[in-house]
């Protein structure tokens, strides 16, 4: 039996049909596969459910907001995050964890999530962006509402 990789896509790669980030942690997945991994890639959608595909087993987490681009990690990691602790609990150990760009965070919640319970794991962050840009716009955008201090 193969060991397991869990992948924190953050959207659903199969909702972006083209190239971008979806294209690029099916890539990882693809390559996890042929290292002898099955990978378990856990991403934000509308519905929850799990989905076979030739790249591993994408585990849909249900939540009303879209994820737009990765202004929404924050909103997003935590509810990416228990799914992921409890996928990990009846997994050999260490289980690796590997998040791509800002979705890398829902990845460390995990970690430490699973560290808390004894359970060893180890994170991985593959970081191809810091957006940023987009970063200090939702933040000066966001200077005036209650809600951000």
């Amino acid at each position: 039996m193969s060991r397991e990789v869990v992948i924190i896509a953050g959207r659903d790669p199969l909702s972006e049909p083209g190239g971008g980030h979806s294209r690029y942690v099916a890539a990882h997945a693809r390559a996890a596969l042929r290292a002898g991994y099955r990978p378990h890639l856990f991403c934000v959608a509308p519905d929850s459910g799990e989905v076979e595909t030739d790249f591993g087993v994408i585990h849909r987490v249900a939540s009303p907001f879209r994820p737009f681009r990765q202004l929404m990690v924050i909103g997003h990691a935590p509810r990416l995050a228990a799914p992921v602790e409890a996928f990990a609990l009846g997994r050999a150990r260490p289980l690796l964890v590997h998040g791509f760009g800002v979705w890398g965070y829902a990845g460390v919640l995990a970690h430490e999530r699973l560290a808390r319970r004894g359970v060893p794991s180890v994170p991985i962050l593959s970081s191809y962006t810091t957006y940023l840009v987009e970063a200090r716009a939702v933040r000066r955008a966001a200077a005036g509402y209650r809600a951000r201090r």
